[in-house]
Formats: structure tokens, sequence, C-alpha cells
């Protein structure tokens, strides 16, 4: 059978309560929200959230990560939350922040779902990426890692996964694990000791459930062993501080994640795997070159295409200032998106989906410079070659 998804951007609803949303062609059974709380563009501070909801399951979670422009370091400005009940969760910077979106899925139809908004602000732009099909499951939940090494069993989902998306909350992590148990871990680190704000990004396969502190020390290592009928199972290398880890399970799809380089110059990239026809793609970077340690200087990119629609958020911060220079970007025509870290933020790297094909996926980069950043791409397709909605032509560069 096949699996549809559908991104999308919207602002939210100039009232709380209930926002509907139609135009899916199918009905979700998984969505993933993401955002940097504010318009389309740069603004100052550097916000960000993701959510997950299971739809009708009626389980959603949020975490958020924001830290104030122009903070000095012995200041505060570093914040981050963890919501059990919403998929959409932002509050504003600050020593009191101020909650300025939340919200939850409350109801799906056979054409989109339903958002209650408990808060909501002007010019609160939000991504989405709809997961469908009538063999896809999926299970939004977390755990806690606790502080001993080896394996932990996670149950309670109810079916045997065949992909996670988790965000271990200590700064802030992207774990991706594929089908196959690969997967890529994605982080940022900031921090304001005594002397100098700190700003680092890392980004590696080795580890997709990983988080660091601001010493650049390990404290959770772990990988995927194994995906199991009620649920799945990690094996901690490394586990110093005892972290939640909120996820989104999901069964009927068969994901694929991989790690590419960008070309140095404008050109059409194809990404071939060999394995199926994507329904969507998430992709992403920390903005730099291939490294096996941290990179100075925060440049994450986060995006999402139906192959169809574009949409990514970036945050940026300069490390070792006296105060912080720290930014956001919200855009709705790239997937990729890298904008430089120091004052004014010029844009280094941008790039788009412009296909899939039966063996993988085409982006063009619109914008390039002589940096060859490593970037991530994690595929959610069809199982056995199956059909897609809108099926497009790969590309050939």
């Amino acid at each position: 059978m096949p699996v549809y998804c559908k991104t999308g951007q919207r602002t939210a609803p100039g009232s709380t309560g209930n926002e509907v949303i139609t135009g899916l062609g199918f009905t979700p059974k998984a969505i993933i929200f993401w955002g940097a709380g504010g318009s389309v563009g740069t603004d100052a501070d550097l916000l960000f959230f993701l959510g997950f909801s299971d739809c009708a399951g009626g389980r959603n979670r949020a975490q958020k990560r924001s830290r104030d422009d122009a903070s000095a370091a012995s200041g505060g400005g570093i914040w981050g939350s963890n919501q059990a009940a919403s998929c959409i969760y932002m509050s504003a910077h600050g020593a009191a922040p101020t909650v300025i979106a939340d919200a939850a899925v409350s109801a799906v139809s056979s054409d989109g779902f339903t958002l209650n908004w408990t808060t909501r602000s002007a010019n609160f732009y939000y991504n989405y990426m709809a997961i469908g099909g009538d063999n896809v499951e999926a299970y939004v939940g977390a755990f806690s890692t606790g502080t001993t090494t080896g394996n932990l069993a996670i149950t309670g989902v109810g079916f045997t996964p065949t992909a996670l998306i988790l965000s271990p909350q200590y700064y802030w992590c992207l774990g991706l694990v594929d089908s196959a148990r690969s997967g890529i871990g994605s982080a940022f680190v900031c921090d304001q000791p005594a002397s100098t704000p700190l700003s680092r990004s890392y980004q590696q396969t080795t580890y997709p459930i990983f988080s660091k502190d601001a010493s650049d020390t390990d404290i959770l290592r772990a990988t995927v062993v194994s995906y199991d009928a009620d649920g799945f199972t990690i094996n901690k290398a490394t586990s110093s501080v005892n972290i939640a880890v909120p996820f989104i399970a999901l069964k009927g799809v068969t994901a694929v994640s991989g790690l590419a380089t960008q070309p140095t110059s404008n050109q059409t990239q194809s990404i071939t795997t060999g394995t199926n026809v994507p329904a969507g793609v998430l992709m992403g970077s920390f903005g730099h070159a291939a490294s096996a340690s941290y990179r100075t200087d925060i440049k994450m990119t986060l995006g999402g295409s139906d192959g169809t629609t574009d949409l990514s958020t970036s945050q940026m911060e300069d490390d070792g200032l006296a105060t912080t220079e720290s930014n956001r970007n919200i855009s709705n025509d790239t997937t990729l998106k890298v904008l430089a870290a120091e004052s004014g933020n010029s844009l280094q790297a941008a790039a788009n989906v412009t296909g899939f094909g039966p063996s993988g996926f085409t982006v063009d980069w619109t914008t390039t410079d002589a940096t060859a950043r490593e970037w991530w791409y994690f595929m959610i397709n069809n199982p056995g070659n199956a059909p897609r909605n809108n099926m497009m032509t790969l590309g050939v560069g």
C-alpha cells in the first residue's frame, strides 16, 4: 500500500481554539512540526521548536530551545522546554519566558487535521510534514535514559517500528533512525559560561542518539539495536546524565538515511539509494564540512519536502563573542538553507528538491560557496516500490 506525505507552512490563527487544516488528500497518521517562532525571513534571537503527533492516537510531544540575541555571558537567555501534551510550543526568550504558541492535534479527517490552540501570537509561522497510508501506524512517547550503560528496552509502542525520530532534551539534538537501524545525529550546544558565550555544532552517524555538554564531553551515546514487537531497544555506550528523549515511532514506511556533500558550484545533485520511491524527505545540515568533532558557530538547518513544497528553518549563532549574535530564519521555498553565523547572516548555501524517482531524489543547488558542507537526508519511502501520490520524474544533473 502506498505511503503519502504532505508538507505545508501556515500562520497561527487569529484567535485561540480550533484550526482546521485541509487539502492533504489522505488521513494523516503522523505529523512532524517544526518552526523558528516568527515569520518568513531572518529575525533576531535563536528560537526553534520540534513537535510530533500520532494523530488519532491522541499523543503529542514538543520541545523548544531559545537563546537571546545580544545577551551578555553572565546573563540568562538559554531556555528549553519539553511539553508532553503539545505538538507546537514556543515561549519568548528572556528571564521570564512568556508562552507565545501552544497547540495540539485534536482530530483528523480524510483530508486533514485539526489543531487546538490554547495560546497563539500574530505572525507565528509553523511547518509540518503529514504522513499517511493504510498500513502506516505511529506512536508518540518519551523515555528517560537513566545513568547506566547497556541495553534499554522502550515498550508500550504497540507495534514493531520501521523508523524512529528522536530528540534528546539536553541542549538540542535530532536523531533519525531508518529501517535498517542506521541513522544520523545532528546537534547544537549553546551555553553561557562566565567568560564568553559558547556556540558549537555536531553531526555524525555513529550514534544517532547522542548529546554533549558545554565542555564537549559525551553525556549520551546510543544506537538502536533492535525493533521489537512492542517498541525498540537502544544500547547506551555512554549515559552519564538522565535525559528525557521524546520520539515518534513509525510503522509501514521504509526509511532510508544518508549523508551527502554540498557541491561548490550551483548545480543539480542526484541522491540515489536504489531503494523504493520517496513519498517525502527530511533534510538538514550543521552547516560545516564533515568533522569527527565539534565545529564552532551554529548554522543548523532543518527542512522537508513532499516533492512539490519545500520548507526549512535555520538557526545561527556566532561563537565566542562578548555578547551573543543569535538569529533564526524561516523559508517557504528551500529545503536546505545555510546562513552565516556572523552579523548580517549572509546566505551561504541553498537547495530545493526538484524531483522524486524510483531510486531517490534530486536537489537543485541555487546558492553555493567554496565549503563542501556535509548534509543529511531521511527519506520516507513507499515499501515495495508502491506508487506514490503526485509522482515526479527524477531530475538529471
